[in-house]
């Protein structure tokens, strides 16, 4: 009998026992999001046939429409499938932010949580941005939309920049952490992108941030090759590649048709979400404070 005790035991790993210590962010996650289904369950069947949109100038997209989805002007969300599928970044959201503040709690404010609470609260706005664009339509909606997806991206890259240039310093004075600035950089930027959204080409700057996150991640790689991060990242990679495909197939009309539950560019949601979840994981623990080889981000 204490063999088989001593068994079960040398089966329960670090790994499954902290796992089982952040149910309360799985719960709360499951909360947050029913509660985010349930309450745009009822605004959209509140202002059902009510052309809630009308006051808004109309984008480009509702009257030549770019996707697949069928349109319906009168509705609150008027492609459902391509505004439903945002609440994946809201998820990846409320995960990225439950770890961060699992992680205040029992180590306290680290600036790598600090990282991902900015990093949160970006999937978020990814969900309301992308969210609003696809249930008006409209040319605001694009607007905020375009400036959601540069804006967890930007985060990245702040967050890498300050990996590799932790603290500065100046003659004669003592060295000041980076953080503070870079956090500011990439709300200072998101602001000057969404207003001069229309002056700027998405299909440059989008490529544009990828890539130098991309550059980020194989300079980590290169240095540190753990698995996590190699599994993560490749997971990232598969996932974007996938995820342009639907969009490209949803585009060509050669996904599915008008009334499909699942559109091409609701897919092109779902698996960028995943892939944002993965990029962040190659740099974060689930959360840090089962993992002490995260602790390179305290202070």
């Amino acid at each position: 009998m204490k063999e088989l005790r001593a068994g079960m035991q040398a089966l329960v790993t670090p790994e499954w026992t902290g796992l089982k210590r952040v149910w309360p962010v799985h719960l709360a996650v499951i909360l947050l999001t029913l509660c985010s289904v349930l309450s745009l369950t009822a605004m959209e069947r509140s202002q059902r046939g009510r052309n809630f949109w009308q006051g808004l100038d109309a984008a480009w997209e509702f009257r030549q429409p770019a996707y697949s989805e069928q349109i319906i002007a009168d509705n609150l969300f008027r492609t459902k499938s391509n505004t439903w599928s945002n609440l994946a970044y809201a998820v990846v959201g409320f995960y990225v932010l439950g770890f961060a503040l699992h992680d205040v709690r029992l180590s306290g404010v680290q600036t790598q949580t600090v990282w991902s609470v900015l990093y949160g609260l970006a999937c978020c706005f990814l969900a309301v941005g992308s969210g609003v664009f696809h249930a008006s339509l409209s040319r605001w909606g694009q607007q905020l939309d375009v400036t959601a997806m540069y804006t967890p991206l930007l985060v990245l890259i702040g967050e890498a920049t300050w990996r590799h240039i932790p603290r500065i310093g100046f003659p004669r004075q003592r060295s000041l952490s980076t953080w503070p600035l870079l956090a500011g950089l990439v709300f200072v930027t998101t602001l000057l992108l969404y207003h001069y959204k229309w002056s700027l080409s998405s299909g440059v700057i989008l490529p544009l941030l990828i890539l130098i996150v991309a550059g980020f991640a194989l300079l980590d790689l290169w240095r540190d090759a753990t698995r996590r991060r190699t599994v993560s990242l490749l997971t990232a990679v598969i996932a974007l590649l996938l995820a342009v495909a639907c969009r490209e197939l949803d585009i060509q009309r050669r996904f599915g048709d008008a009334q499909t539950p699942l559109q091409g560019h609701a897919f092109w949601h779902l698996l960028t979400a995943v892939a944002l979840m993965a990029v962040w994981t190659s740099d974060h623990c689930l959360p840090l404070s089962m993992d002490r080889s995260c602790d390179a981000g305290k202070e």
